[in-house]
């Protein structure tokens, strides 16, 4: 064990004569090599000596932390993800976008229409004679701008309620005409305007039935057409 004398410097501080009793200049640790001695302060040392195999030791005598300079290592990416492994990935990623965008799309062939019914249901014709109606009632269907229009002079019973339902099906227009209101005991003119349309071009079939109601017998097929859409 050194010790310093009464005066003597130790890193650029004095120390009282009181102060300078056995101060040790090192602490080894428990298990170091006894062997190696700290040396005098006044004694040169080696670059290399000094920086690597020395601790660094305070006016205290206790050894100070050395802190190794840190390098950046991202956590975030892998050890094995260098920026040459990122740049082929990310080329890679582009190269499939491209050859991805020159693939031929084969349209799909859109959905055909949604036939649409509108119709329109007069109110008992009184200009219509009960003697008249045999031969005024009748179906007629025709088509008119890419449409079918049914008109159907009907003779049924009066406080009727006709409302006008359609099915289509294999190229089949089936309208069905059925009473949902009251039955009285008198006859009246009814004159049902029927309008089909979004028609696909093709040939159509259509049926015209009525009147649809248990309390007044079978419903019964009133008109039936073959017409073509363009």
């Amino acid at each position: 064990m050194l010790s310093l004398l009464p005066g003597e410097t130790r890193l650029g501080r004095t120390w009282p004569a009181h102060h300078a009793k056995r101060l040790p200049l090192s602490m080894p640790a428990r298990g170091a090599d006894k062997s190696r001695v700290a040396p005098h302060p006044l004694e040169p040392l080696a670059a290399t000596e000094r920086l690597q195999d020395q601790p660094a030791i305070l006016h205290t005598g206790i050894p100070a932390r050395r802190h190794a300079a840190s390098t950046f290592a991202p956590s975030s990416l892998p050890k094995e993800m260098t920026m040459t492994t990122i740049i082929r990935r990310v080329g890679f990623g582009l190269f499939l976008l491209i050859l991805t965008s020159c693939v031929p799309v084969t349209p799909q062939p859109a959905a055909p229409p949604t036939p649409h019914l509108t119709y329109h249901v007069s109110g008992c014709q009184k200009s219509v004679s009960p003697e008249n109606l045999q031969e005024w009632e009748g179906v007629d269907i025709q088509v008119e701008d890419g449409a079918i229009h049914v008109v159907d002079h009907l003779a049924y019973v009066c406080c009727a309620t006709i409302q006008v339902d359609m099915h289509v099906e294999d190229g089949r227009i089936k309208l069905v005409e059925r009473n949902v209101g009251d039955v009285c005991r008198c006859i009246c003119a009814y004159q049902v305007d029927m309008r089909v349309t979004d028609l696909a071009p093709g040939t159509y079939i259509v049926e015209v039935w009525g009147v649809e109601d248990e309390r007044t017998g079978p419903t019964q097929l009133r008109g039936k057409k073959t017409v073509t859409i363009e």
